[in-house]
């Protein structure tokens, strides 16, 4: 796996990375138009103006890779400083992001994340006191839709296991197909993962097979990496016997799911999850064993 670093930059010819190593945002740009697939955290959107401002870049399509706050709450901002761009989401985020905006969870995670990036000297925007986001006006796109950019197109592939509304972009014209969290969040360090099987662990594990089955040749993650041909097998690899450790962690634990959750967290919460609130990470980390105990 390679590191992200320096932004805005070229990935492929027609794919460059806007916005920072935590919140990768892809750019891709067609002969006729342009498309940014991941919005990432609202601590990300003013640096990402400026990079697209740099490149001279007014994207015609948004695409919300799935409803998590770190992947979408920058996505009122770009619909207000792009109000002509049309807005992509996958079926069922929809309603999953407008429950969890109303009860201000959007809210609080960013304000958690916005805190660690200025702890850490990494230049950021504040939030918009009014950050909400009315999701009616996105448009809902169907599993292996077409966005024709002009030259490049993007096929919109319906993923499960980690998110409700969750999607995909494969762009065939390089070969590469950018995957947001359907393989965990990468750890820098070790290279290893923390798995995200949020909605099934069966339905997680089918959707890498997938991934794998496409032989691509340049995989974009939903954070700080990517990965070029001679490295997806074992990333792949890597992530599948991440999530099956996880498992079997899990059922190995399951007379006290308690203590499996807390010795979970007390394990994952370090490196690129401190990011993270610690409650958010708890919180991720009881799904995981619930999840697990369900397959």
């Amino acid at each position: 796996m390679e590191n992200l670093s320096a932004f805005p930059r070229r990935l492929r010819n027609t794919i460059s990375v806007i916005g920072n190593s935590f919140f990768p945002l892809y750019l891709i740009t067609g002969k006729e138009a342009s498309a940014i697939f991941e919005l990432g955290s609202a601590t990300v959107a003013h640096n990402a103006f400026k990079q697209l401002e740099l490149l001279n870049i007014i994207p015609d399509y948004l695409i919300v890779s799935h409803p998590h706050a770190d992947h979408l709450t920058a996505l009122p901002m770009f619909a207000e400083h792009f109000p002509h761009a049309k807005i992509i989401i996958g079926k069922g985020a929809q309603r999953f992001a407008t429950e969890r905006q109303e009860v201000g969870i959007f809210r609080r995670e960013d304000e958690y994340v916005l805190s660690f990036l200025r702890d850490r000297g990494i230049a950021t925007n504040s939030i918009p006191k009014d950050n909400d986001m009315d999701f009616s006006i996105c448009q809902v796109a169907g599993d292996n839709e077409i966005i024709d950019l002009g030259e490049v197109s993007i096929q919109i592939l319906a993923v499960k296991g980690h998110s409700p509304g969750n999607i995909i972009a494969y762009v065939e014209q390089e070969d590469t197909l950018l995957v947001s969290d359907c393989l965990g969040c990468p750890f820098d360090r070790t290279k290893t993962f923390f798995p995200l099987f949020f909605t099934g662990f069966e339905k997680y594990m089918s959707t890498i097979k997938i991934i794998a089955s496409m032989g691509v040749a340049f995989i974009g993650l939903g954070h700080s990496m990517v990965a070029r041909k001679d490295n997806i097998s074992r990333m792949i690899a890597t992530a599948q016997n991440c999530a099956e450790s996880l498992r079997e962690f899990a059922i190995l634990h399951r007379s006290n799911t308690l203590n499996a959750v807390n010795l979970l967290a007390s394990s994952y919460y370090k490196e690129e999850l401190l990011l993270y609130s610690a409650e958010n990470i708890r919180e991720c980390c009881a799904i995981l064993i619930k999840r697990s105990l369900e397959s």
